[in-house]
């Protein structure tokens, strides 16, 4: 039951980012909104990482003059399974951290006769 509560949370979260990213189809200035700005966060990760030394993360090595590179294949695939396992251990450790407590509520609790 508990991969199961965990798979549920983790939808949760995706499709919560889901939502928030939505507005930015149909809305011109969301992503310069606070809102926005916490949605835009894992595509400038890849940035992050590349400064950290992570390698092909960017397009033609990171050097493209004046602008900012945009992320290469292997780095979209990349930050999206960092953000994606990020979400799924924020799952876990919330059902787990909830099951305990459960177990420890249902341990305190008289047994009913």
């Amino acid at each position: 039951m508990k991969w199961l509560s965990t798979r549920m949370v983790f939808g949760s979260f995706v499709g919560l980012y889901a939502l928030l990213l939505l507005p930015a189809l149909f809305v011109e200035n969301y992503l310069q909104s606070p809102i926005g700005v916490l949605v835009y966060v894992p595509y400038l990760s890849v940035y992050l990482f590349d400064w950290l030394g992570v390698p092909w993360l960017l397009v033609d090595g990171g050097v493209c003059g004046w602008g900012w590179c945009a992320p290469s294949w292997f780095g979209w695939v990349f930050v999206a399974m960092a953000w994606a396992g990020l979400a799924w251990l924020a799952a876990w450790s919330m059902t787990w951290c909830t099951s305990r407590l459960v177990r420890m509520w249902s341990a305190r609790r008289p047994a009913e006769e």
